[in-house]
């Protein structure tokens, strides 16, 4: 159970970091395209 629940605890920090990145590069991109 307690491997499990880190597992998830993984999962979790890495969809939270891989959305933070995506908003990230998305944001910027949008911001290039505003600029240009």
């Amino acid at each position: 159970m307690l491997t499990v629940m880190l597992f998830n605890g993984d999962m979790l920090i890495v969809v939270i970091a891989w959305n933070a990145l995506g908003f990230l590069l998305f944001d910027s991109a949008t911001c290039w395209k505003m600029s240009l």
